[in-house]
């Protein structure tokens, strides 16, 4: 739960702050962003604090994120429901677009993937993704693996 000490706190300017960090999770940020199409302005801050809260690793809850917004989760509820919408869509939109992304670095496992977007083992991840895309994350990495090639290729 954030405090009101906290919520001061995260205003003020960091001394040691990473402008390339910054700056990478803001881009991923708006990706994400891109992908889910046209929402509101709640659905859209609602988007970018799950999808944040995601990449740092921090537990996605409807109360901390409500509370990033300023709003009760009740709050939040309503407005997402206005819209036809329900926070976790929102957290599936967030995990199934990075989901895609990572599977497309080679560099990280499976089991690596999974951890990242808060799934307790790899079997849970596998079972969502397939849910969300039809195919398996193996395949889907593999079909990212060749389309690159082929864009490598014809541009060579």
């Amino acid at each position: 739960p954030y405090t009101p000490l906290f919520r001061s706190s995260l205003k003020l300017p960091q001394r040691e702050a990473d402008e390339k960090l910054r700056a990478l999770i803001e881009q991923r940020a708006r990706a994400l962003l891109e992908r889910l199409g046209p929402t509101s302005d709640v659905s859209r801050r609602a988007a970018v604090a799950v999808g944040l809260a995601i990449q740092r690793g921090t537990v996605v809850d409807l109360g901390a994120v409500a509370k990033t917004l300023d709003l009760s989760a009740r709050a939040l509820q309503r407005r997402l429901a206005a819209e036809g919408r329900t926070f976790r869509a929102l957290v599936d939109d967030a995990r199934r677009e990075l989901a895609k992304q990572h599977l497309a670095d080679p560099g990280q496992s499976l089991a690596q993937v999974a951890l990242l977007l808060g799934f307790s083992e790899q079997a849970a991840f596998h079972r969502a993704f397939v849910r969300w895309t039809g195919v398996t994350p193996g395949q889907f990495r593999h079909a990212a693996f060749a389309a690159r090639r082929r864009t490598s290729a014809s541009t060579s």
